[in-house]
Parts: C-alpha cells; structure tokens; sequence
C-alpha cells in the first residue's frame, strides 16, 4: 500500500509542471504552402500533446488525435497564390521585381484571409492567449498585430534560413563578407567581386522589405481594427516583438553564421518516426537488387507541369538504369514504362529514404528534403528551381553530398552522368552518411529544442531579445554615427580652411605694413 501512494505521489509531482506550465497558443499559418505545413504541424501538434491548449489556423488540416489541439481552417488560397506564379522566371527576377511579386501575390492571399468570418471573429473575441506562434517574416509583416490584440508573447517560425531580411529584425544583420541572403548562389568563400554583388542582393532585399511595410501596414490598420488599436505601436516597432525566433536551420546542413540570441535553429522537427511503406512500394524498394532511385521535385508547385518537357528524358535515362526507379508525378500517364520504374503523385518521403536499398534522391533542393535526405544519409541530384533550393544545392555539392544540375541542362546526357557521378562515385555516400552521424549526434531531438524554447519564451518574454532587434535602419546599421562623424568633420574642415584663410589674411596685411614702412 505505501509503495503504490509513493508511486502516486511521484507521477503526481511529475504532472505539476506540466500543469502549472500549460498555456494558451494561437499558432496563425494561413500562407498555403504545403512545404511549410510539414515544419508547423509537427510542433502544434507536439505543444497540445504536451498539454498546452492550441488553436491551428491554417488552409492544410493536420488532423491532430489530440482534444486539446483545435483547427480554424481557412481557405486554401494555394492555386491562386502559387498556381499563378512562374516558378522559373521568379527564380531569375532581379530582386526588387522578385519581392515585389512575392509581396502582391501574399497580399492578395491575406486581404482574402482576413476578411474571412472566422478570421474576424478571432480578431475581435475577447479570447486570450499567452503566446501567438506565425511565419509573419515570410511576406506577412501585418500578423504581428495578433501578438498586440491578445497582449501575448510574440514567437516566429521561419522556414527559410539565411534571409537578410530576418537577420535584419533580429537585431544582427549580416556581415555581407561571408554571410549570404538565400537569394545568392554564392558560398561564404567569396572574391571582392562576390562580396561586391552579396552587398548589393543583401541591401537591396531588406530595403525593397523595408519599403513593402508600409504595405503591410496599410493592411493591418484596415483588418486588424479590434477595440483597443489605437494604441498599437507602428508595424516597424511591432515586427521586431518577438522573444524567440525559430530558424529551419541546421549550421551542420549549411553554412555556419552567428545569430542574434533570441535566434534558435531547430531544423529537422519535422522527422518523423519511420512507419512500415504500403505493400506495393515495399516489395518494389525490398526486390531492387541493384538499389532504389527516388524522384520527387517538391510540394509547391506541379513539377509535371513545369518540366513536362522533360519527361520522357527522364524516362529515357531510368530506362538504361540497372537500379529501381520511385518517380513523383503528378500528371496521369497512361501510356507504357520502364519495367525499372514506377510513377505516383504522392509518395511517403521520409518513409522511402529510410529504406535500406534507396541510393539516390533526385531533389528540387528544398531545405526540409535537404534535411531528410542527410538524416537518413541518402546522397543527392539536386534541380533547384526558386528561392533557398539554389543555395541549398549548392553548399550540398560545395560539402560533397550531391551535385547540382540546372534546369537549363536537363538531357539525357547531363541527367545520366549526374545519377551515375553520385551512384558511383562512393565519396557521396561516404560524406553523406558522416554528415548524417553529425547531425544525428545531439543531446535532444530538434521538437524537443523548439518546444522548449517555446515555453522559455513563454515564461520568459523577450529576455533574450536585444535591443538591436528595435533599432531603426540608421541606428542598426550606425548610418547616425556615421552621418554625425561626417557632419563632425566636414565642420572641421570648414573651420580649418577659414582659419587658414584668416591666417593668410592677417599674414597679407602684416606683410604690407612692412612694405609700406620701409617706402
């Protein structure tokens, strides 16, 4: 009997914690991005089984078991804001023209979102919240309003890395002689040239965002009009209230830059467990005696489309291959394949990389397939189409892991010697699955870590924000010290050249009293 009220009383102590530390989180991810979902839903989930009360807004159901865990779904605005966009050209946009697409395209998508009746109901209840979660840094600047309106704890999940732009709020923007915008396709091993070309991209990314807050902030004070807006502090002071910022990003899954110290990097929350592959896929991934290749471009836009081109190129290589061949496509195809290939729109991604035969990913580069493919220790082809998928395969071909193929080169010619370079040549595999040892040696899982800040950050607010994250453009960059430095000395000078001249004078007139004495 005392033995069972001893068990009882530690499995109670156990539960105070988690008890006195439940909070209220409104997690708000409206942007419809199918990629971006994998990282957010992961962590929703996580804090409700953890026992915080959470509320999902999103345009993707994560269908959580769990009852605290509740979804204000939204429309999917994905084939009129993505379906739209030509991925390529956006790709090859000069960087004023790139943001100012991106920006119109999510402005549209959040001028639809926030007029929507539960989106308003939100915006004027009388709920509270202790902290509110957003992807506001990805082009949706207004949303930092929420952390205003529910006085609550302000926490950003990004799910691009190295943006200049981010670096920016966070109070330490980047040292353009090794620190690159995701935008560049350039390594931290730069010439004078590069870094010439990286200041520029750099500079003129986070001024064109500088610029388009005032966009957003036009669109807050048309939607965000709860009681109480009047004493919201302007967008440029509110974008940067936030105690934690959570980074996709791995400094062992690409290059090494120092943060701000509210900046925590938690790529890879999105592994998941490895669950057993449906039958047909698994007696097609067991029976490849020779290896499996897999194929999948990516969840935000319809390869098929896209590269429909490229198609029977691509079928014309695999044919040739000894290996197995799993194709992501999402187009019908009725015709005949390869015996050595099987095409489905949608695939168990991590599921497939985890198993035992598979040998190569083709990839269109994106950061969280970047991750997958070197947690499991699977070498890659990279065809990076837009955004961070450029420099990710860049720095994986820069490190070892994979080569880079453009989209501009896709033959038969260029796509087999790409697939037999990294099945060959063991030196891929060989520092691949040593990154993957890295990655994997960690005192906690990446959820764990984002977790955990999370509620830091709860119990916490803002300790860990500097006060660079609130300065403005001149201070944060020292153009104010530097404008009064050079005021300072062109006033100096001023007084220097009017001394001299006083000097040259009194020496002119002493010089001709002498003449006229001695006449």
């Amino acid at each position: 009997m005392g033995s069972v009220r001893m068990l009882l009383h530690a499995l109670l102590l156990q539960a105070l914690p988690l008890c006195s530390m439940a909070a209220s989180i409104l997690g708000f991810f409206p942007f419809p991005g199918n990629s971006h979902h994998h990282l957010f839903g992961p962590l929703m989930e996580r804090l409700s089984a953890d026992g915080h009360e959470v509320l999902y807004v999103t345009p993707i159901s994560w269908k959580s078991n769990q009852s605290n865990h509740t979804e204000l779904m939204v429309t999917n605005y994905g084939p009129k804001v993505l379906g739209t966009l030509d991925f390529i050209e956006l790709g090859e946009m000069n960087i004023a023209r790139h943001s100012h697409t991106v920006y119109n395209q999510i402005i549209y998508l959040m001028e639809h979102v926030l007029q929507e009746e539960g989106i308003q109901k939100l915006i004027h209840s009388k709920r509270s919240f202790d902290a509110v979660i957003m992807e506001s840094y990805f082009f949706q600047e207004a949303n930092s309003a929420l952390i205003h309106k529910f006085g609550a704890v302000g926490i950003e999940l990004v799910p691009l890395a190295d943006s200049a732009w981010v670096n920016e709020l966070s109070g330490l923007p980047n040292s353009y002689s090794f620190m690159m915008d995701y935008k560049t396709m350039l390594t931290d091993q730069m010439t004078l040239s590069d870094k010439i070309y990286n200041l520029y991209v750099g500079y003129a990314a986070t001024l064109a965002s500088y610029y388009n807050l005032r966009r957003m902030q036009e669109l807050m004070d048309r939607y965000y009009n709860y009681t109480g807006w009047e004493s919201r502090p302007p967008l440029t002071k509110l974008v940067s209230n936030r105690s934690i910022i959570l980074i996709n990003k791995d400094p062992l899954l690409a290059y090494p830059f120092p943060t701000s110290p509210h900046v925590k990097e938690i790529a890879g929350i999105h592994i998941l467990p490895t669950k057993p592959l449906p039958k047909r896929l698994r007696e097609f991934m067991d029976e490849a005696e020779n290896g499996v290749i897999y194929m999948s471009l990516g969840l935000n836009l319809v390869v098929s489309d896209v590269l429909q081109d490229s198609f029977f190129t691509f079928l014309n290589v695999f044919s040739q291959l000894k290996q197995r061949v799993l194709m992501k496509w999402e187009a019908d195809y009725d015709g005949s394949l390869p015996s050595n290939v099987m095409i489905m729109k949608k695939f168990p991604q991590q599921d497939i990389l985890a198993h035992r035969n598979c040998i190569l990913f083709i990839t269109h580069g994106g950061y969280m397939s970047l991750v997958e493919t070197v947690y499991h220790g699977i070498p890659l082809v990279g065809i990076p189409f837009y955004g961070d998928q450029p420099k990710n395969v860049i720095w994986s071909q820069e490190v070892g892991i994979g080569v880079h193929l453009s989209l501009k080169n896709l033959t038969e010619a260029s796509i087999k010697w790409a697939v037999k370079e990294v099945i060959e040549n063991k030196s891929y595999r060989e520092r691949v699955q040593q990154r993957s040892r890295m990655v994997k040696d960690r005192r906690h899982s990446a959820l764990d870590e984002a977790v955990f800040w999370v509620e830091h950050a709860i119990k916490y607010p803002n300790a860990l924000t500097p006060a660079s994250a609130y300065m403005t453009f001149l201070e944060l960059h020292m153009l104010d010290l530097g404008l009064t430095v050079l005021v300072l000395l062109i006033v100096m000078v001023a007084i220097l050249c009017f001394l001299c001249k006083a000097f040259a004078m009194l020496g002119g007139l002493s010089t001709n009293k002498k003449k006229l004495k001695a006449q």
